[in-house]
């Protein structure tokens, strides 16, 4: 029996880190500016508690596919499990280039039950390389992809 194991992207989990830094930094410098003593230092702990919180926990993906299964864990339990005869499946992979050249992947997982439930995963934590790797693996072709490419306005 094969068995996958698809995984967070540490470069993301690093990257959505720094991100809630800076948002922590800021939230504390704007606190700053209309309290004083302890209380920009608690805002900006607290967002930074919530990020790591966030980013290691509660964003935590596990996709895991076997040749009869697809099993999706999240925050460590093991959440939702489909047999993977009685689904059908479809992916869409929104990716976006900016002015600073580093693409980002919005990647996202939609499946449908034998009962017509239909259940979208977002799968962006596993980075666009990756979650390819598991859609091939899953038996699906080629993804819905669109590129969207942010414009500066010239004034």
């Amino acid at each position: 029996m094969n068995r996958t194991i698809y995984k967070n992207s540490l470069f993301i989990m690093i990257k959505n880190l720094i991100y809630g830094i800076a948002g922590s930094a800021l939230i504390g410098l704007i606190l700053s500016w209309f309290f004083d003593g302890y209380i920009p230092y608690l805002g900006g702990g607290a967002v930074l508690l919530f990020t790591v919180y966030y980013v290691f926990f509660q964003d935590n993906l596990r996709l895991v596919l076997t040749d009869d299964e697809l099993i999706v864990d999240r925050f460590g339990r093991k959440n939702l499990v489909y047999v993977r005869d009685e689904c059908s499946f479809a992916s869409k992979i929104v990716r976006t280039v900016d002015s600073t050249l580093i693409p980002d992947s919005d990647c996202s997982l939609t499946i449908t039950d034998a009962d017509g439930k239909v259940k979208r995963i977002n799968c962006s934590n596993l980075g666009g390389r990756r979650f390819r790797r598991f859609i091939g693996d899953l038996g699906l072709l080629e993804p819905q992809e669109s590129v969207l490419e942010a414009t500066k306005k010239e004034k």
